[in-house]
């Protein structure tokens, strides 16, 4: 997160670069990041709501899993923060932003891809199922959090989904990604999908992910190499990425 939050910095000098976390993660401040805590955005009274509705629902393993990851239920706090977001936005009179993960690499200047998307409602990757990208209005995101209560609600939905899909594949379950999904064949939004149709330079790699057994040492530094194809042909041109 150090190397990605201060290039986010860096490639985007006429931009706000905004983080919402907590304490631990407000060291990315010092890169000019503009940290923001999260539970300073929380709606008691959407909590309310959301919470009379909203348990695990998924395969044993992904159950097992979900309860195993500490004290915060993982996949409650994957829904919630699009509410968070959306809050934040209203109160700092913000109507369309980009969002990215905190461990997406920048690597081009956003603003030169604006004039490409403003008449999307909003970008995905995954076939759909997360939003990343542009938005071109923040009620989507408001919309999205309506729907999932509304899902939740919908018992023959989830039992479908036990039923046909959760018991034969253990580790699926109805998460923030299943929620998308169903989001965007339900409403159609106008998207654009980072991975499968890029935009004139405009492209999402989720294949650059970095895991420590991918790592090598390069001058004291952890690095994955990048090997470049030329007409389909590996070449030994090597792009390196530094970690440290």
């Amino acid at each position: 997160m150090h190397f990605t939050m201060k290039n986010a910095v860096e490639n985007n000098p006429d931009k706000r670069v905004i983080f919402i976390g907590d304490q631990t993660n407000k060291f990315v401040s010092k890169y000019g990041v503009e940290h923001h805590l999260y539970d300073d955005y929380i709606s008691p009274e959407f909590v309310s709501r959301f919470d009379i509705s909203y348990r695990i629902v998924g395969g044993s393993e992904f159950v097992r899993l979900n309860n195993g990851k500490g004290e915060k239920d993982w996949t409650r706090f994957n829904f919630l923060k699009h509410h968070v977001l959306y809050e934040f936005c209203k109160k700092n009179n913000i109507n369309s932003l980009w969002l990215f993960d905190s461990d997406v690499l920048f690597c081009k200047r956003l603003s030169k891809f604006e004039h490409l998307v403003q008449d999307y409602d909003y970008g995905t990757i995954y076939n759909h199922k997360v939003y990343q990208g542009y938005m071109s209005n923040i009620e989507h995101l408001q919309e999205f959090c309506e729907c999932v209560i509304k899902c939740y609600n919908n018992s023959k939905l989830l039992n479908d989904l036990l039923e046909n899909e959760f018991k034969s594949n253990p580790k699926w379950g109805f998460t923030m990604m299943r929620a998308w999904k169903i989001f965007h064949d339900l409403v159609k939004p106008n998207t654009y999908d980072l991975v499968k149709n890029p935009l004139d330079g405009l492209y999402y790699d989720p294949g650059i992910a970095l895991k420590q057994s991918e790592l090598t040492k390069y001058n004291g530094s952890q690095v994955k190499e990048l090997y470049l194809l030329k007409n389909g042909t590996l070449t030994n041109d090597i792009a390196i990425l530094s970690f440290d």
